[in-house]
């Protein structure tokens, strides 16, 4: 039993070695995207959050956006809780990937341990 400890143990800190970099990789590529720019659609659609917010607009009657509902309303939680600034898109999309990332971590790890459970005898 012990020996079969052990040999898990060599794998386990072999990928503790190559996920602590891009751990530190991943955590720098989000400092640095801190720093960038709204493109495409977004500004749009957050500018239609800015008119809901602010100016009590409603979309498709006071102003024409393609859009679904749903992205308004999005756009403009967005704006009300973090502002209309590039910061508060970057931070969203931080927070998202944080919250998908953990979840991803969850459900892999249960799945991990439950086969590591049933290769020890658990």
């Amino acid at each position: 039993m012990k020996a079969l400890v052990r040999a898990r143990t060599i794998p386990c800190l072999a990928a503790a070695v190559i996920v602590a970099p891009l751990v530190v990789l991943f955590l720098l590529q989000a400092v640095v995207s801190l720093r960038w720019r709204m493109e495409h659609d977004t500004p749009l659609l957050h500018y239609a959050g800015y008119l809901m917010n602010v100016f009590g607009k409603i979309p498709y009657r006071d102003f024409f956006e393609t859009s679904m509902p749903g992205t308004f309303l999005f756009h403009a939680f967005i704006g009300r809780v973090f502002g209309y600034d590039d910061l508060a898109i970057r931070v969203t999309d931080l927070i998202l990937l944080s919250g998908l990332s953990l979840t991803m971590l969850t459900k892999v790890r249960s799945v991990i341990w439950t086969e590591q459970r049933m290769e020890l005898g658990f």
